[in-house]
């Protein structure tokens, strides 16, 4: 079954429905001192999360030129599994994103616009119900769920 991604919430959807300027949701997200009026901005900031939205990482890096993003590179001693999953991941055309278990790491796997999850049986991270009330999770992104691991 193929599951089809829903569009992402960008700051402009934010922004309509709030009835406020791209610009302005802009400054209250990332809290620009002097720009927004608290009220406003504590209002933008309730109807971002009511919306789903997830800053973009892409759209950050072409602003201040960062990708935020580190590299981990091993040696052959890799799990053979995870050398098994990147193979596969790499002949269809792409990356993979390593995730912990600690706050956090699902919300900036989302910013950064993952496709699927492959999900290795462990318990889920402390956030993992706040990551699924952001947006409809399994109707998002494909789950993969390895067995025997």
């Amino acid at each position: 079954m193929i599951v089809k991604k829903a569009k992402r919430v960008t700051v402009v959807d934010v922004a309509r429905a709030c009835g406020v300027s791209p610009m302005l949701v802009s400054f209250a997200l990332r809290n620009v001192a002097g720009e927004v009026n608290e009220e406003t901005r504590q209002h933008i900031l309730k109807t971002a999360r009511k919306l789903g939205y997830s800053p973009s990482f892409t759209a950050r890096g072409l602003r201040n030129g960062k990708s935020s993003l580190i590299a981990l590179v091993v040696g052959r001693d890799v799990p053979e599994n995870l050398k098994e999953v990147q193979g596969k991941l790499a002949v269809a055309g792409y990356d993979l994103m390593i995730c912990t278990d600690k706050p956090g790491s699902l919300q900036r796997a989302v910013a950064r616009n993952v496709e699927a999850f492959i999900w290795e049986p462990s318990k889920a991270p402390p956030d993992f119900g706040k990551v699924i009330s952001l947006k409809n999770f399994e109707e998002e992104w494909p789950v993969f769920l390895r067995a025997g691991a």
